[in-house]
């Protein structure tokens, strides 16, 4: 298990086509370890956080998501997993999903048993991301997340605004 030494999140955009086609450009916060983003090692995943810095994508989402990542409620993927990339077209779950088993203890946090997975299947595919099972300092951890809601908060009371 990686014990990873900082996590923060990152402002990131999803990677498109510059001529075009029919992906969607999306805004997000991004996972960053140890200062090296997970968006940026996959690369053959086209999937980002539901951390949507997006003004079309609900603030709810976003919140829905963090709420997951701190074990507050349930996981959302079969077998209480949480999801941690998404489809960046809808975040919907059936287009498939990395999934991870988060275990808390009072000083930790874990991303464990890396998968890709649906919410229609019961089948769990393991995937090998070169990440390891991650552990977080919880304290860290959880002042991170609670930051990126208040951060993606007012971006979208900006947006709004505008």
């Amino acid at each position: 298990m990686r014990q990873v030494e900082t996590f923060s999140l990152r402002e990131s955009d999803r990677r498109i086509d510059p001529e075009g086609g029919d992906k969607t450009a999306r805004h997000f916060l991004d996972f960053v370890v140890d200062g090296q983003s997970l968006y940026q090692m996959l690369t053959e995943y086209d999937l980002i956080t539901g951390l949507s810095a997006d003004d079309k994508v609900p603030l709810r989402v976003a919140e829905a998501t963090i709420d997951r990542l701190l074990g507050s409620v349930a996981g959302d993927a079969p077998r209480g997993r949480v999801s941690v990339y998404v489809c960046p077209e809808c975040g919907d779950l059936g287009c498939g999903a990395l999934t991870v088993e988060l275990r808390r203890t009072p000083d930790r946090v874990m991303w464990l048993a890396w998968g890709y997975q649906n919410n229609y299947e019961d089948t769990l595919h393991a995937v090998d991301l070169g990440l390891d099972e991650l552990s977080f300092d919880r304290d860290q951890y959880e002042a991170v997340l609670r930051a990126g809601r208040l951060r993606l908060g007012r971006n979208t009371h900006e947006y709004q605004s505008e």
